[in-house]
């Protein structure tokens, strides 16, 4: 949160004028270059935080990938950013939606709660989906019984 509202602030001081252009900060209705609703808005930035989060949580599971992690995830966030940029501003981070709030002013502020609950529900998505696919106990208990039952055979 602290280094948001750092960099916001140097580029708030480096150029007064962003404030005139959106400086940054996510939005609907009136807020977002298409004036897509509030319930788009949401489903957007759930959307878009539970494919960036999920790619994070598989991506980092296999050692086999480990020295493309950074690039997967990435691009991962490109694709994101680039599919959500026209649509909300993409926030798929609450600090990097507050900060920006905070310096737009009033209007930004009224509708930074949907760049902060969206981002939540959609990260709790992606755990609640990579634990259904890639649920390690389960996989583990199967191995142990095959294990048993092939001993039990000998």
């Amino acid at each position: 949160m602290i280094g948001a509202f750092l960099g916001k602030a140097v580029v708030y001081f480096l150029n007064q004028s962003s404030v005139i252009t959106g400086f940054g900060a996510n939005g609907f209705d009136a807020g977002s270059a298409v004036f897509i609703s509030l319930a788009g808005a949401l489903v957007v930035e759930i959307i878009l935080t539970a494919v960036f989060i999920l790619t994070i949580l598989v991506v980092t599971k296999d050692e086999k990938i480990k020295p493309n992690h950074g690039l997967i995830i990435g691009f991962a966030l490109t694709a994101v950013h680039i599919l959500g940029i026209p649509l909300t501003g993409t926030s798929v981070n609450p600090a990097r939606s507050l900060a920006p709030a905070v310096f737009q002013g009033a209007a930004a502020l009224n509708q930074v709660w949907v760049f902060i609950v969206g981002p939540f529900i959609g990260a709790a998505i992606a755990v609640g989906l990579y634990k259904l696919f890639y649920n390690e106990g389960a996989s583990t208990e199967a191995v142990k019984r095959e294990v048993v039952t092939e001993e039990e055979r000998i």
